[in-house]
């Protein structure tokens, strides 16, 4: 076996597996990873489909396997319209407290305005306390604790 092919087939082994988890916990469409003799890249085929398979693309004397996550459907509850939302402004994992094992920024019946910090939301390892931006009561929390949110997914609802 080659020099070139062993350490393609060790970057493979040691290193995919961490970055289709990067790929996924960021919802990126595509990455590409360019190290030396070795080229990757991870590309989201069809965006609306609820199994989003992933390839990597590497010469064809070594075969890699498509790697699959099967996402849960959630369904949001339907917002009345006399109801304000609060969205996540970005991308990553919903916390409802400042710190682990310390009380929640705001619970059901909280009243909250534009200055208060509703959530924490940990986006590539930077935890980014989010602030209401409009005022009300809380009526929901539409997420729980370590979940995945996309940008402008509501994650609480408020009258």
């Amino acid at each position: 076996m080659s020099k070139k092919k062993n350490k393609l087939e060790s970057f493979i082994s040691s290193n995919l597996k961490n970055y289709c988890d990067f790929f996924e916990k960021n919802n990126l469409v595509e990455l590409k990873i360019d190290s030396d003799d070795v080229k990757v890249t991870l590309k989201k085929e069809n965006l609306e489909a609820q199994s989003v398979p992933f390839s990597a693309k590497v010469p064809s004397s070594i075969p890699v396997k498509n790697i699959e996550k099967k996402e849960e459907i959630l369904e949001e509850p339907e917002t009345k319209q006399h109801y304000k939302e609060i969205k996540s402004p970005i991308v990553g994992t919903f916390y409802q407290s400042l710190a682990p094992g310390e009380k929640p920024c705001v619970k059901i019946g909280d009243k909250v305005d534009t200055s208060n910090v509703v959530c924490i939301i940990e986006s590539m390892k930077v935890m980014n306390q989010i602030k209401s931006d409009v005022s009300g009561e809380i009526t929901d929390i539409l997420v729980k604790d370590g979940d995945n949110v996309k940008v402008g997914q509501v994650i609480m609802l408020l009258k």
